[in-house]
């Protein structure tokens, strides 16, 4: 950006400033239209003075000379005549350096604080936590110079975010300070800035302004719009904008944008500041007036206005002294409280509309609306204690003659507590004396454990006058305790009579027969556990009973097949072994004999490893590991691997794949082991079939399932075997003298590993003419096309991490990606710098490329994996073999894409892992 273009856009913004040369205090640049290009100081500007401000005798603050002290930025609150008017302002000053580390200039922003600095004080006064706060310019710390980077270090150093962008939105400059606002650095926030902010309705008005101001080419007023911060919450700005006009046309907008996050936040506090009060002024059970000094009403919640019997219009047309039925008790209670500010708990008649007589409590004190004196007066009815005093004084010779005589023990306490009156019957209930009693409060003589309750019943009873019912244990003086029933009510503001029934012998039976059903349940309960655990017992017995016949059975056909197909390769090797060691034995000799070594060592390792996973399925240890993959990819790779294999035997029997879809199906199990299921079938198949066809493959697909099937033309199995063939050890011959080899292991692993993948096997079969084996998995995922797409907004706020080298793979996932909300993408080419952003930022996601330079993706995920076991890491990789899959997710990874990426395996991963996880 050239010079000239970037002075237009500083002097475009809506803000004014002021450059001044410290030398000859002139303004030597400025923004304010109306001086440009004169001749100025900046103190005949600011105070209308002819002599700099420091040789002026004022006890005004000078930002310049603050900013010469202090040789730093300073901030100060100034009261000045700026345009003839008497104004407050937030005069941010920040020195500008030149080489020498000299002031050469000084940069003062002035922000005008007449408003915010009258309602800051206002607010003061009534909330502290309440702060009205302006967001400040950052300083300018370079030269000024007419150079492009003066300018730009104006711009950049700046706490304001200056930014231009073009008529489609699209942000073309933007100073660093974007990174302090919403946490994005400036080559991540280059975007539409549409792509910044919340969906906020105020952010759809913002649009409409900015799109006005590009048709018309006049300035926009300021407005507020709401960003999201790059950790996801929500971050409030005031814009100040302009469009930049060349031959008639708008080319592009620029502007500032202002953090006001804690204004708002401010605004939004003092909001529910007031809204709260009205609340509790209109909802108060207690009446609430306020008056002039003279007695008129100002206002009044319902409270008052209903208890007096008027409406509150009327209320409003009444003075305050009519309510009182002793005038002249007013007049002196109403000086008193000029002279001291309030009065407290003061009681007296007041007057309804139709003339009865209430007595009202009242607390009266002067507040300050609006800079003028009110009284607040808060006023409680008392008429029903008054009345209970006056009775209660009246029948105070018949009701102290009661309780005297009552059995009941009666006591009567004030709001401390402490004993007023007790009778005799609570003296013989604690064996204390009265005077004893007189002396003590209710803390003494409750138990410890239930002093927390009997505080929390006596403020219940001060606050609702009645407490009915409520259990306690007190403290007798010879050291015993006794169980009490309390029932107390308030007979005056200060006294509480409380009635004692003593309860300490229930407790005591209750005690008792409480501890006997204890006793009685806890027989019953270990009787039951008994007759359980006979009855397992016998249920165990049973079952280890068929076990061992079970076993017993087996036992003979197990050693002697094992012997068998043990000994078999073992005399292969060892026969052929020693025939090694012969002297003068021929290159061919030797070569077959070797051939035959490694045969049997293969036949009898094949052995072995039936025998490891028969006895894994038998203990229940075999586990299934899921993940999703393409059950066609597997078949094709089985049809290879046999056609490499048996490749003499196919010359003579058909062996062909059949697959009900030409759309790869996606299903979500243990890939291995089903290619260990079909290999089991398929060898078996080859076994028993000498000419003819074997067939492999699924079945059209079911609405939740899949069907696979092996089939064969081979010998087929007599009926009266079908029920063992999936036993283990179990072959249709079992006799010395049968034709073909094998541990009879390979069904039975493939019937438990069927069953552990959740589903099941069976078989179909005509002697002579063949058998054709199927088996049944679960689709937990089915994608034969996009079974589920994703939403716009979909990875709004995730952050994920692409580890690629290559740009072009990272382009096109970083695209694809973006098409699903405003995620924070971070890119890296190698496993280091992965592992320093892993430790510095909060990621959701990472996509792991395995051919990295330095350290490659399976070295960087096991070292990922030794802090975090829960982050998720999908590896991207061009080797798609089996093997190398397996290794990725031996390494940590959860999961796998293969290159070319394609969009449905994205969408499938990122609702696995981000959406449904």
């Amino acid at each position: 950006m050239n010079n000239s273009k970037l002075k237009i856009i500083l002097q475009a913004l809506p803000l004014p400033f002021y450059v001044i040369d410290c030398n000859t205090y002139k303004v030597v640049e400025t923004n304010h239209s109306d001086l440009r290009g004169e001749d100025i100081t900046c103190h005949k500007l600011i105070y209308g003075f002819d002599k700099p401000c420091n040789v002026q005798d004022i006890d005004r603050e000078c930002s310049c000379n603050e900013v010469l002290k202090q040789k730093q930025k300073v901030e100060i609150i100034q009261k000045s005549n700026i345009e003839n008017e008497n104004k407050v302002f937030k005069v941010i000053a920040n020195p500008i350096f030149d080489t020498n580390n000299k002031i050469t200039h000084i940069l003062a922003q002035y922000i005008d604080y007449s408003d915010e600095f009258g309602l800051q004080n206002k607010i003061g006064e009534q909330n502290n936590e309440l702060k009205a706060q302006n967001e400040e310019f950052e300083t300018i710390n370079e030269e000024l110079k007419e150079s492009e980077n003066k300018i730009r270090n104006i711009l950049e150093n700046s706490t304001n975010v200056f930014y231009q962008h073009t008529n489609d939105h699209v942000i073309t400059y933007l100073s660093p300070q974007i990174f302090n606002i919403i946490g994005y650095t400036v080559n991540e926030a280059l975007v539409k800035w549409t792509d910044l902010v919340s969906d906020n309705p105020i952010n759809t008005e913002a649009l409409n302004k900015t799109e006005i101001a590009i048709r018309t080419g006049e300035t926009l007023h300021p407005y507020e719009i709401e960003l999201i911060h790059k950790n996801g919450r929500k971050v409030w700005a005031e814009v100040h904008e302009a469009p930049l006009v060349e031959n008639g046309k708008t080319t592009s907008i620029v502007g500032s944008l202002t953090d006001i996050t804690e204004r708002k936040a401010a605004e939004l506090a003092h909001k529910k500041s007031e809204e709260l009060y009205r609340r509790l002024f209109h909802s108060s059970t207690i009446g609430v007036v306020i008056s002039t000094l003279d007695g008129k009403i100002f206002t009044a919640n319902e409270t008052i206005c209903v208890a007096l019997g008027y409406t509150y219009e009327e209320f409003l047309d009444v003075k305050l002294e009519e309510f009182f039925s002793e005038t002249r008790e007013i007049e002196k209670l109403l000086n008193f409280i000029k002279q001291k500010g309030k009065v407290n708990n003061f009681q007296s008649e007041m007057l309804t509309k139709n003339g009865k007589t209430l007595w009202g409590q009242f607390s009266i004190q002067l507040i300050q609306i609006q800079n003028v004196e009110h009284l607040i007066t808060i006023i409680t009815d008392v008429t029903k204690q008054k009345e209970a005093e006056i009775a209660l004084k009246e029948s105070g010779k018949q009701f102290k003659a009661y309780i005297e005589s009552s059995p009941l023990p009666i006591f009567i306490v004030n709001k401390e507590g402490q004993y007023e009156y007790a009778n005799k019957a609570v003296a013989k209930l604690l064996g204390y004396t009265l005077k004893d009693i007189y002396n003590m409060t209710i803390a003494d003589v409750i138990v410890v454990p239930k002093k927390e309750n009997i505080f929390h019943n006596f403020n219940e009873l001060k606050r609702d006058g009645v407490l009915v019912g409520r259990e306690t244990k007190y403290k007798t003086k010879s050291g015993g305790t006794v169980d009490l029933i309390i029932d107390a009510v308030k007979i005056s503001e200060n006294q509480y009579i409380t009635y004692c029934t003593d309860i300490t012998e229930i407790k005591k039976i209750q005690h008792d027969l409480k501890e006997k059903n204890e006793q009685y349940y806890a027989l019953n309960e270990e009787l039951e556990e008994n007759i359980e655990r006979i009855q397992r017992f016998n249920e165990e017995l049973s079952k280890a009973k068929e076990k061992a016949e079970e076993s017993d059975r087996l036992k003979s056909a197990f050693l002697a097949n094992m012997s068998h197909e043990i000994r078999t390769p073992l005399n292969g090797i060892l026969g052929f072994s020693a025939l090694l060691h012969k002297k003068d034995i021929s290159k061919e000799s030797y070569e077959r004999y070797v051939s035959i070594i490694e045969g049997s060592g293969k036949r009898l390792l094949s052995v072995v490893n039936d025998i490891f996973d028969i006895s894994l399925i038998h203990a229940d240890q075999m586990k299934i590991e899921e993940k999703s993959f393409g059950i066609n990819l597997l078949l094709d790779e089985v049809f290879a691997f046999y056609q490499t294999v048996r490749k003499e035997e196919i010359k003579n029997i058909a062996f062909e794949l059949v697959k009900n879809s030409d759309i790869e199906i996606i299903i979500y199990n243990d890939q291995y082991r089903l290619h260990q299921v079909f290999k089991n079938l398929i060898e078996n198949a080859f076994k028993f079939t000498s000419k003819g066809k074997i067939e492999y493959g699924y079945l059209p697909i079911k609405e939740n399932e899949v069907t696979f099937y092996v089939k064969d033309t081979g010998i087929g199995i007599p009926s009266e075997y079908r029920d063992a063939i999936f036993s283990s050890f179990r072959q249709v011959n079992e006799t010395s003298t049968r034709d073909y080899e094998g541990a009879g292991l390979g069904l039975s692993i493939s019937s438990g590993l069927v069953e552990r993948m959740g589903g099941k096997i069976w078989l179909e079969s005509e002697e002579k003419k063949g058998t054709t084996f199927y088996f049944t998995l679960p689709i937990k995922k089915l994608n034969i096309e996009i079974s589920k797409d994703l939403s716009e907004n979909a990875l709004d706020n995730k952050k994920i991490l692409i580890v690629e080298d290559d740009s072009i793979s990272y382009e096109y996932l970083k695209t694809l990606l973006q098409d699903y909300g405003k995620c924070g993408i971070i890119q890296t080419s190698n496993g280091e710098d992965a592992l320093k952003i892993l430790e510095l930022n909060k990621i959701d996601l990472v996509f792991m490329d395995i051919r990295l330079p330095g350290i490659n993706g399976h070295e960087t995920t096991k070292r990922i994996r030794k802090t975090d076991k829960d982050i998720m890491i999908i590896a991207q990789t061009a080797f798609a073999s089996q093997k190398d899959l397996q290794e990725s997710i031996k390494a940590g990874c959860n999961d796998y894409m293969t290159k070319p990426i394609k969009k449905e395996n994205l969408i499938e991963i990122i609702n696995k892992y981000l959406i449904t996880s």
